[in-house]
């Protein structure tokens, strides 16, 4: 396409609040199932996972919309602000849990379930072309859940992309 100015943006994994709360996204169930359960069960845990915070993810789209690429240009960026394992996510999400609310939350490693899929992404282009700056890691997105998000009514179907889906059968 000759005449178009496009910037393609690849999401990683999102977490942190937001006002249709979404625990169908690893850090945030992991975040409820913390707060209300004590407890994070992880299932293999050597698996990458990009993460990158709501509030980055806006700022990312603001930041292409702003910028002038030029006509006839395409630029594909990843948004990701970390990557973790899966694993390191939860031990990290239950430190800063702990940190939050003052109680022993334990992280449990289980077999049976693992989900081998790997993503370690880099996001070195969006830093070094738009001088973008991730701001949000996820202890910033646990605090932030604690303080605003519905955590102890985590399984409620509403919560759960696939469950509303399903029942408005699309």
């Amino acid at each position: 396409i000759k005449n178009c100015e496009a910037y393609l943006l690849r999401f990683g994994t999102l977490f942190g609040h937001s006002p249709r709360m979404r625990f169908d996204l690893v850090a945030n169930i992991m975040t409820a199932m913390a707060v209300v359960e004590r407890k994070i069960v992880v299932y293999g845990g050597n698996q990458w996972r990009p993460m990158v915070h709501i509030t980055d993810v806006a700022e990312a789209i603001r930041l292409c919309i702003e910028t002038d690429l030029g006509v006839g240009k395409c630029r594909i960026y990843n948004v990701v602000g970390q990557n973790y394992t899966v694993k390191e996510m939860a031990e990290r999400i239950s430190n800063q849990v702990i940190k939050e609310i003052d109680e022993v939350v334990e992280v449990v490693e289980k077999q049976g379930k693992d989900d081998f899929r790997n993503y370690n992404v880099s996001a070195d282009r969006i830093k070094d072309e738009l001088n973008f700056e991730f701001t949000y890691n996820i202890e910033d997105g646990v605090k932030e859940m604690i303080d605003l998000s519905p955590l102890t009514d985590y399984k409620n179907d509403k919560y759960y992309n696939v469950n509303i889906l399903s029942k408005l059968k699309v």
